[in-house]
């Protein structure tokens, strides 16, 4: 017969944690995990494809024909590949938090993301 919940440890002696750090999250945190990760992710793919307009695009649109371009600009590649990856650690890494710190950690990166949107392509 299997040991009771409560029974130690027979390794180690003692009680196995009630809750074990980032266990079964409730549903309004794996919502903010859910967006965490969609905005996370959406954020490196735009970088990525900023990255290779900023690279291709100046000399493929004077190439065809249609003047001089500069592409996005630096800035908003960086930005983007920063929050992206950002986001995408603290995403990785959502288990090892608890509760209260997961969530702010979700929290930041939504509204990280956002603001990156509404400044790069937002007029």
């Amino acid at each position: 017969m299997p040991d009771a919940p409560d029974a130690p440890d027979a390794s180690s002696g003692q009680r196995p944690p009630e809750h074990p750090p980032g266990g079964r999250a409730g549903p309004v945190v794996r919502v903010l995990d859910a967006l965490t990760g969609l905005f996370a992710g959406g954020m490196v793919v735009l970088g990525a494809g900023l990255l290779l307009a900023q690279l291709l695009a100046p000399a493929l649109l004077s190439a065809a024909g249609w003047g001089v371009a500069t592409g996005p600009g630096w800035i908003r590649v960086l930005v983007h590949l920063l929050v992206g990856g950002i986001g995408e650690a603290v995403y990785r890494t959502r288990q090892r938090r608890t509760g209260p710190v997961r969530v702010v950690a979700d929290v930041v990166v939504v509204v990280a993301a956002v603001a990156v949107i509404g400044w790069a392509w937002w007029p």
